[in-house]
């Protein structure tokens, strides 16, 4: 199941209607579907803005109250949603994405209701833990910088594939380079449903940096307003490496050829580890971004979230447990299983196989004494040699 409110039900329910279904002890989450949660950005008006991983480089509504006159005449107070704080030409930017987005989102229902219910702010959460853990204090100029890059990105991208001049002379700046390497001629789209389109298309500018700053440098085209600055680039550059973490295990868990359950933990794990060495990297000569390591924290703590309800189902744990390369070796490896979490592993391992599996023995079984009995005779050196004489005969 995803992991939207009315799968979140249908696990609570089930178990009143199939009496073999073990509710949420029984739910496997999507874990693509997490993934897509953790790093995705959604700007629509029609459901509320996310603070994961790409939030932060997208501006989103804000909602202010206007009067209005009602189809009867009279003043209704009503929501007017606003880019929020920025230039009058980035605000304009951003308000052309937020009306694509709405869109091509305004018949995904299922998009919507999981947007109300799941999706929460956790922007001013992770902003605070990095002022009191780390030190890191974001301005005013660095957030605005960052929330504009992937309008820009995004929305340059749309205007060049929805005009057919201005992909013309695209087109004609790309086959006049004779440095580009490849068989790639046109910058990606994004689709506001999937985050590994923020990452093509962010690629894509990346790769055609120079015929961008060209078009966007263009007094005829009009798309100077979608021109970023060298601290914008730097960033999309940045994140273009970052999001690079989520391509693996979106390829793995897209296999439906492949058992995965075994796998999910130890991709959560991964996960973390490296959206921590992205939050932690203070090193001046990488030059990390202070909103992107602050964006760092906020994906690592929808990644706590989820791999929190990771408890709740047993057959994670009991799947490594009883994986023949990993068993409870591999949790031993990890420092973040202490003694007190392995031995609660291994009791719940033991429980699961008790309930699920043990039962009692038939009418005329044998008992666990003649078991063993029959194994001693079978390993007694005498009874090997008797029986390898007689077969040789």
């Amino acid at each position: 199941m995803d992991n939207a409110s009315n799968c979140n039900k249908t696990a609570e329910v089930l178990p009143n209607m199939i009496s073999t279904f073990a509710g949420e002890e029984a739910r496997i989450r999507c874990f693509s579907h997490i993934l897509h949660l953790i790093a995705q950005v959604n700007v629509s008006t029609t459901s509320p803005a996310n603070s994961m991983f790409m939030s932060f480089f997208f501006r989103k509504r804000k909602s202010s109250k206007k009067v209005k006159k009602n189809a009867d005449g009279l003043d209704e107070l009503i929501d007017v949603d606003e880019p929020d704080n920025g230039d009058e030409e980035d605000d304009a930017v951003a308000l052309e994405e937020i009306e694509a987005d709405d869109a091509e989102l305004a018949d995904d229902d299922g998009y919507v209701t999981h947007g109300k219910a799941v999706v929460y702010s956790m922007c001013e959460e992770a902003i605070r833990y990095m002022e009191a853990e780390k030190a890191i204090f974001l301005d005013k100029k660095e957030i605005n910088e960052a929330l504009g890059i992937m309008p820009k990105v995004a929305g340059l991208a749309r205007r060049i594939h929805d005009s057919g001049d201005l992909k013309e002379r695209f087109d004609n700046l790309v086959s006049g380079d004779s440095t580009l390497d490849g068989s790639k001629r046109t910058l990606d789209r994004r689709v506001p449903t999937r985050w590994n389109s923020d990452h093509a298309c962010l690629q894509a500018h990346q790769y055609f940096r120079t015929q961008v700053e060209q078009m966007t440098g263009l007094t005829g085209t009009k798309l100077r307003a979608y021109a970023l600055s060298e601290r914008q680039w730097k960033i999309a550059d940045d994140l273009v490496d970052a999001l690079r973490i989520f391509e693996e295990p979106t390829r793995l868990f897209s296999n439906a050829s492949v058992p995965l359950i075994v796998n999910v933990i130890p991709a959560f794990d991964d996960l973390r580890l490296s959206l921590e060495g992205i939050r932690d990297d203070d090193d001046e000569e990488n030059n990390i971004s202070p909103v992107m390591r602050v964006a760092a924290h906020a994906a690592l703590m929808m990644v706590d979230k989820y791999e929190t309800m990771s408890w709740e189902c047993p057959i994670y744990y009991v799947a490594i447990v009883m994986c023949p390369d990993r068993k409870m070796q591999w949790f031993k490896n990890r420092p973040a299983y202490d003694r007190r979490t392995l031995k609660y592993i291994k009791d719940l391992v033991i429980k699961y196989f008790e309930d699920k599996y043990q039962t009692s023995a038939l009418p005329g079984a044998p008992t666990e004494e003649e078991l063993r009995s029959r194994s001693q005779q079978v390993c007694n050196p005498v009874t090997v040699v008797a029986l390898g004489t007689h077969n040789m005969s």
